[in-house]
């Protein structure tokens, strides 16, 4: 199913024209079941097909306010439509609902019962039943306690079956419908959707639904509903992580609006695709709702507590709910709690084009003589935290800054790689009381975000498939980069909304197999020889030329296979790295995708002498030498991701690597510790970060270990690289800091 997706700057005068014509309107309410309570931030799907169009439709996406109420419009034109409205339920089933409208009939409106036991909701998928057969098996994942099942296939065929299989007698689209109903009138409800049957282009279609997982921890669970030969699954969830699972379950860090996408594809090639929509978690962008709390001393109030209020925002008004049935309308109130307990505390704030919520739950009265608190202040990208622990016994203060970094004390100032939104705890314990309390803490300017788009060629024409990394570039090793990911359209054109200034890198990744390498922007193959952007500068298309690789001529029987195992200091960043091959004359030739687990492998390979390079931006490599004969047609490399680069040796290579870079910081000179198996000739390079060499020297290697010092005082403050390589090829790279 081919989805229409609207870029709002490239598009703007194709939508005034579209906004003259009739327009559908679409509104209702979503109620928790029972309570008649509104459900807000919680998303609608809303697709529109036109006329007898039953592939290419017309796709919105939009969340309730805090009444549990949504509206839409979309174009209609002179002709009629079918919409369906679809809306994640609580129980992992989808609610929906389809209408057909005319140019003289443009409004519906339709509510949803949330979390409804007796209600129900018909929805179904479906796939292949047996690949050696054309019959269609058909899968209903209907919620609710229906008890028959009404199938209409759309060719004058019907069943009552649960699970139907059905074979059509002629390729072509069809208008499938499910009618589900119960034991008594509160199960009702149909649900239809195109079913394509037969050779199609693409061989296979990617769409997906998502549902929340209700645990209050921005947990999403996402559900294949792909059709076709498809054997692989790729997602992006827009915060810079990935899965290659059919039915993922992930969890956010913080709320937000992501893109998710998802590409399927099959081994021989015959069949891809990809399907993203916006995914809501938690709120609505704009703003940020926050805030801190802690014992207020007010005389004759007991259990009195002072809330402060640390949203981020255009903000007009607050909302206090104390988890009592008490509320207040003031930015910072006192509150006095009637009886001990545990309460949860939400925090509704609203702006012109905004809104958000923030809860958390406080334990009041008996259970709360052991809490903590902290409060902060921010100044650029450092911020200056206290804490206060509830008892006056001596205790300790451990903080997690929610960048990979920790410290201690009760007072204590941190300097953030870059501007962002981070989760920050502070952990108390003396020896009666153990407390943890956390807060976001909001570091620069990230309410202002940069668009960065651009778009992605292999050769002559745009790539049809792949995805775009943006990295940022940090001056301290040991900070993971802020990182996102995101998914190319048909036109190979790439956004990323909202990038907060820095200084990045940007890396085109192909996701089929026509002969092009991942590419950073810049055209070139290596993140160091790379063109780095500057936000708060955008300079807008980034476009990236995609290099071709070299196709083997004669494949054989050989294989390398390796694994890269990961420090604490680099979690989680094992499938962002590229295994690339090179030939013997440093021609790439292939690449291969790391997995989370750290794995990769080449195969096919004929005998001979190639390289592999780990490729991860910000992150020294080197190149690993690995030789294929008929002694040895299996070699098999380990590397190790580090702070300081990626290291490793395969078993039969003979390579050159640098041990240590020091002192890091350096102000005067620095020296470089080098190993090589054997005598060679090498050259050591010094360049600074936009690539432009600064020292070069050559030197006659002995083997073994040889240190060498460089003078750098005439070097200006900043990152710099030592590339350090061999006549025959080898080399390793590591970084240092100029002071």
């Amino acid at each position: 199913m081919r989805r229409l997706i609207l870029l709002l700057a490239f598009c703007l005068p194709a939508i005034l024209a579209v906004a003259q014509q009739p327009t559908i309107f679409v509104s209702g309410t979503i109620t928790y079941a029972g309570t008649e309570t509104p459900v807000p931030d919680h998303p609608v799907n809303i697709e529109t097909f036109y006329g007898n169009d039953s592939i290419n439709s017309f796709v919105i996406t939009t969340i309730t306010n805090m009444q549990g109420e949504y509206n839409a419009s979309l174009p209609l034109g002179n002709t009629t439509a079918t919409v369906h409205i679809t809306s994640p339920d609580c129980n992992g089933t989808v609610m929906s609902a389809t209408y057909t409208v005319t140019p003289n009939n443009v409004f519906i409106v339709h509510d949803f019962s949330y979390c409804g036991g007796g209600g129900c909701q018909a929805y179904f998928t479906y796939g292949p039943a047996d690949p050696a057969s054309e019959a269609i098996a058909f899968y209903d994942m209907s919620g609710g306690e229906p008890t028959s099942w009404y199938w209409d296939f759309g060719d004058n065929s019907y069943s009552e079956e649960q699970y139907p299989v059905h074979t059509y007698s002629a390729d072509g689209t069809y208008q499938v419908c499910l009618t589900i109903s119960g034991a008594d009138s509160s199960c009702f409800d149909t649900f239809c959707q195109p079913v394509v049957v037969g050779n199609d282009s693409t061989g296979c279609f990617a769409m997906f639904v998502y549902s929340g997982e209700n645990n209050g921890e921005n947990t999403i669970s996402f559900f294949d509903a792909s059709f076709g030969n498809h054997d692989t699954y790729f997602w992006v969830f827009g915060d810079n992580t990935v899965s290659y699972e059919q039915n993922p379950v992930h969890t956010y860090s913080q709320s937000g609006i992501y893109t998710v996408c998802l590409a399927i594809s099959s081994a021989n090639g015959d069949c891809s695709d990809e399907y993203c929509m916006e995914v809501f978690v938690g709120q609505t962008p704009g703003c940020m709702a926050s805030f801190y709390y802690y014992p207020d001393s007010v005389p004759g109030m007991y259990n009195a507590y002072q809330f402060v209020d640390q949203s981020m925002g255009n903000i007009e008004s607050w909302s206090w709910d104390f988890g009592d049935g008490g509320g207040s309308e003031e930015q910072n109130p006192v509150h006095m709690y009637e009886n001990p307990g545990a309460y949860t505390v939400c925090l509704s704030i609203e702006g012109p084009d905004c809104e958000s919520t923030w809860c958390e739950t406080i334990l009041i009265g008996d259970s709360s003589d052991c809490f903590n608190y902290f409060y902060y202040q921010t100044v650029g990208n450092s911020a200056s935290f206290e804490g206060y622990h509830s008892s006056n016994y001596p205790a300790t203060y451990t903080w997690s800054f929610g960048d990979g970094t920790s410290g201690s004390g009760q007072q204590i100032s941190h300097t953030y790689g870059g501007p962002g939104t981070y989760y920050v705890s502070l952990m108390t314990n003396d020896q009666d009381c153990s407390a943890t309390s956390s807060q976001i803490v909001v570091i620069g300017d990230s309410i202002i975000f940069n668009q960065v788009y651009g778009q992605v060629f292999e050769g002559s024409f745009p790539l049809e498939m792949g995805m775009v990394m943006l990295s940022s570039i940090s001056s301290d090793p040991a900070i993971n980069p802020y990182i996102d990911v995101t998914m190319i359209d048909s036109s190979g054109v790439y956004v990323f909304p909202y990038v907060p200034n820095g200084e990045y890198v940007i890396y085109a990744i192909p996701l089929n197999w026509n002969g092009y390498i991942p590419t950073y922007y810049g055209d070139v193959v290596n993140w160091d020889e790379a063109t780095h952007i500057v936000l708060g500068q955008a300079q807008n298309p980034y476009n990236i030329n995609l290099v071709q690789f070299e196709m083997p001529l004669n494949p054989g029987i050989g294989s390398i296979n390796g694994f890269i195992t990961e420090s604490s200091l680099r979690s989680g960043m094992l499938d962002k790295v590229k295994m690339l091959l090179y030939n013997e004359d440093k021609q790439v030739m292939s690449f291969s995708n790391v997995t989370g687990n750290g794995t990769f492998s080449f195969g096919n390979l004929a005998n001979g002498t190639y390289y592999l390079y780990p490729e991860l931006s910000g992150v020294p490599g080197s190149y690993i030498k690995v030789v294929i004969t008929d002694a040895q047609t299996e070699a098999e490399v380990h590397l190790t991701l580090t702070p300081n680069g990626i290291l490793g040796i395969g078993e039969n290579n003979d390579q050159i690597s640098v041990s240590a870079v020091y002192p890091n910081p350096a102000s005067n000179s620095v020296t470089i510790s080098l190993q090589t198996n054997e005598p060679a000739q090498t050259t050591i390079v010094v360049s600074d970060i936009s690539g432009r060499a600064v020292i070069q020297q050559q030197i006659d290697q002995a083997g073994g270990n040889q240190t060498i010092t460089l003078p750098v005082d005439q070097l200006q403050a900043g990152i710099y690289f030592v590339r350090v390589a061999t006549a025959g090829g080898t080399s390793a790279t590591q970084r240092f800091i100029k002071q």
